[in-house]
């Protein structure tokens, strides 16, 4: 089991290059994934959420990729001819407003989308590159899902805990059943006079109070519980099992007309809350 929760990183440097990778990762009822990384790289991130969603189900996955070469070889083309026009229109431009200062400085030029781009005689994403990259993401997924496998142990044991304390309500729900028709019976023989008439009530009474199927069920339920944390990807399903959890509890509510296991169905209702919340940090 697993939980939605989790960090993974990766860091390297070389005299080629240096790179930085980190992915991080919180509930979400899908998945979700938000990719960060420099704009030459960018034909890269189809690549990077397939090898995502090969290792993740569920979760808000934000991904941060910092990369710089430190090759010394011609890495940017400047475009010269757009530089000129550009330079040329502001010029034209302030003369018309009648602005004093008429031309742009070359900082200004280099920061204009299409003055300086990726060298034309050169891939932006070398093969080299590109493999070191993809494997550094790899690196940081294996990071993230060992934190997430550890944090789904210690929320498996949470979450047992919660599941044992709510098979003592029901095992005290259990045993209290028979004693509301036997109390419900006496308090008939005190103002009835037709023992006819009592057994008649009483055995009306056993019938619509009888919660002996609805606990049945939260039984199995418990054990199918039990099972589910042994598993993975159990998110939906734990969803689900306590959605039918919860019905029966109510039932149960709604049948018994009695103060202890009203205050019984109460904790349980409590605890099922608990998991319900827990349940959905997990993948």
């Amino acid at each position: 089991m697993q939980s939605m929760t989790g960090f993974g990183r990766f860091q390297t440097a070389d005299d080629k290059r240096t790179l930085e990778v980190e992915v991080r990762s919180v509930n979400h009822r899908f998945l979700k994934l938000q990719i960060r990384l420099p704009r030459d790289l960018s034909r890269l991130e189809p690549e990077i959420e397939g090898q995502i969603k090969k290792v993740l189900i569920r979760g808000s996955i934000n991904v941060t990729i910092r990369n710089e070469e430190l090759s010394d070889e011609r890495a940017v083309t400047v475009d010269h001819t757009l530089a000129r026009q550009l330079s040329a229109e502001a010029e034209k431009l302030a003369t018309d407003l009648g602005l004093e200062d008429k031309s742009l400085s070359i900082e200004t030029l280099f920061s204009l989308p299409g003055v300086v781009r990726p060298g034309e005689n050169s891939d932006s994403v070398g093969t080299e590159r590109k493999a070191a990259i993809l494997s550094g993401v790899n690196e940081a997924l294996k990071g993230l899902s060992d934190m997430r496998r550890f944090e789904g142990e210690k929320l498996a044991e949470e979450l047992r805990a919660i599941a044992a304390r709510i098979r003592v309500q029901v095992e005290t729900i259990k045993s209290r059943a028979p004693g509301v028709v036997e109390e419900y019976g006496e308090k008939l023989k005190k103002v009835a006079v037709d023992d006819k008439e009592v057994l008649r009530e009483v055995a009306l009474f056993a019938d619509k109070a009888d919660i002996s199927e609805e606990l049945q069920r939260l039984e199995s339920h418990l054990e199918q519980f039990d099972e589910l944390l042994q598993g993975q990807e159990i998110g939906r399903k734990l969803d689900f099992l306590l959605q039918e959890m919860l019905r029966e509890t109510n039932t149960v509510a709604s049948k018994a007309s009695d103060s202890e296991i009203a205050r019984c169905v109460i904790e349980v209702k409590t605890d099922l809350e608990r998991l319900r919340e827990q349940s959905h940090n997990i993948e």
